[in-house]
C-alpha cells in the first residue's frame, strides 16, 4: 500500500526532489490544481477503498488533511 506521499507524487508525477510534509498544499505545487486534486482524492478512494463525499472533499486542504481522513475511516 502506497503513503499519501508517494501516491501524490505518482499522481501528480513529481521528482523525488519535490518535498512533501503534513503542511503540503495545492499551492506549494504547481501540478496540484484542481484537476490534480480529484485525481489524488480518485487514486486516495481506490488505494484505501474510501467514498470521499463531496463536503469532505472541501475540506480536504493539505497533506495532513487525507491522513486525518483516512485514520478517521480506519476500523
Amino acid at each position: 500500500m502506497n503513503t499519501i506521499e508517494e501516491l501524490i507524487r505518482e499522481v501528480l508525477v513529481l521528482s523525488e526532489e519535490v518535498e512533501l510534509s503534513d503542511q503540503t498544499t495545492p499551492s506549494d505545487i504547481l501540478a496540484w490544481d484542481s484537476l490534480g486534486h480529484i485525481n489524488i482524492i480518485t487514486a486516495i478512494e481506490e488505494e484505501f477503498d474510501l467514498d470521499i463525499s463531496p463536503e469532505q472533499i472541501g475540506e480536504l486542504q493539505s497533506i495532513a488533511d487525507f491522513k486525518a481522513l483516512i485514520r478517521a475511516d480506519a476500523p
